[in-house]
C-alpha cells in the first residue's frame, strides 16, 4: 500500500552546544513531526542551516535526538541498543554528500561495495555468502550502477566524481534496504553527471521498490523526482506540499526560495521570537505573526504549513 508509514517522527528535538559557550544550545531541530510513506520520494529544501542535514542524520540513527521519536516499521530507533540497530540498520542507509569523504581512501571499489556484505556476512535476501560469492553480488552491483569491471581494483581518489557517488550507492543498495537517505548527492557534481546520478536513483528507486528521502538544493528537479517537499527553516517545518503543487499557495519563505532559486538570505536579524521564525524577513508580517507562532497544519488537502496568513 502506498499510504503505508514507514518511518513516523514525533515531536523531533535536536540542539547542539554553542562553539562559544559549554552552556548554550543551538536548536538545529524544533519539534518535527512526519510520517514518510512506502514507495514514496521525499525532498528536503531549505538555505543552509535549515537543519535538513540534522534531521537525516537523525533519521539514519547516526545522532540521537534530544527528545521525541523515530519510529521505522512500528520501532523506535532512539531507544534501541546498539546490536539491534545494527540489524535495523540495513533496512536503511544513507548515502553522503562528499563522496570523497565518505569512502575508504585505502580501499577498493569492490571491497568497498563489499563491505556491508562482510559486516552482515549475508546478502539482500539474507542467505550466508562465501567470500565469492560477495566478489560476485559485489561485481553484479557494479554494473547494476553502472560501473565497469575495470574499476574493481582501483581506489577513490582514481574515479571521478560520479564514480565515486555510483560506488556510494552500489553500497547503499548492497543489503536491500527499503529507505534511502541521500543528503545532497549530486551537488557537488556537474550538471550533466547530476542528471545520471539523478535518473540512476529513481531506476534504482523504481527496481527495488525504494523509499527516498534526499536533500536537494535545486529546486528545478523537484517536479522530476519528488512525490512531496518539505520546507525546513531554521530547524523548523513550514510547508509539506505534494511536488505537483509545489509553488501554488506557497508559504513566504518557499516563495523566497523559488524567487532567490536558493540563495543564502540575510540571517542577521533576531529569530522573532515568540512569534513566526519567518516574520524578520516575512513581507507580509503583522502584529500577530511576531507576537504568535502559528502552529503546523492543514491548508488544504495534504498541503500543511505553518503560516498565519494560509489559513
Amino acid at each position: 500500500m502506498r499510504d503505508e508509514i514507514l518511518l513516523s517522527i514525533s515531536d523531533l528535538c535536536k540542539s547542539y552546544l554553542d562553539a562559544g559557550s559549554k552552556k548554550d544550545g543551538v536548536m538545529a531541530l524544533d519539534g518535527i513531526t512526519l510520517d514518510v510513506r512506502r514507495g514514496e520520494t521525499l525532498a528536503i529544501i531549505g538555505e543552509s542551516g535549515a537543519g535538513k542535514s540534522t534531521l537525516l542524520r537523525l533519521m539514519a540513527a547516526l545522532e540521537r535526538p534530544d527528545s521525541g521519536k523515530i519510529l521505522f516499521q512500528g520501532k523506535d530507533l532512539c531507544t534501541m541498543r546498539r546490536e539491534e540497530l545494527r540489524r535495523e540498520r540495513r533496512e536503511f542507509q544513507m548515502i553522503f554528500q562528499n563522496s570523497s569523504a565518505s569512502l575508504d581512501p585505502l580501499m577498493s571499489v569492490e571491497r568497498i561495495i563489499r563491505e556491508p556484505l562482510e559486516i552482515h556476512n549475508e546478502d539482500a535476501e539474507g542467505k550466508r555468502l562465501s567470500r565469492k560469492a560477495m566478489n560476485e553480488t559485489a561485481s553484479a552491483l557494479m554494473a547494476k550502477v553502472g560501473l565497469s569491471p575495470d574499476m574493481r581494483k582501483r581506489r577513490p581518489k582514481e574515479l571521478s566524481g560520479g564514480e565515486r557517488q555510483r560506488v556510494a550507492i552500489a553500497r547503499a543498495i548492497a543489503l536491500g534496504p527499503k529507505l534511502i537517505l541521500a543528503d545532497e548527492p549530486l551537488s557537488s557534481l556537474d550538471v550533466p553527471v547530476q542528471a545520471q546520478i539523478l535518473n540512476l536513483l529513481l531506476t534504482l528507486k523504481r527496481e527495488m521498490d525504494l523509499t527516498l528521502v534526499m536533500i536537494t538544493h535545486n529546486l528545478g528537479i523537484i517536479r522530476a523526482f519528488a512525490s512531496r517537499v518539505l520546507v525546513l527553516y531554521r530547524g523548523r517545518m513550514v510547508e509539506l506540499v505534494s511536488a505537483e503543487r509545489f509553488g501554488e499557495n506557497a508559504h513566504p519563505y518557499t516563495r523566497s526560495l523559488i524567487l532567490a532559486d536558493n540563495a543564502t538570505m540575510d540571517e542577521s536579524d533576531s529569530d522573532c521570537k515568540p512569534g513566526c521564525p519567518f516574520a524578520c524577513h516575512c513581507p507580509g508580517c503583522d502584529e500577530r505573526c511576531k507576537r504568535e507562532c502559528p502552529p503546523f497544519s492543514e491548508i488544504e488537502n495534504d498541503h500543511m504549513a505553518s503560516c498565519w496568513h494560509m489559513m
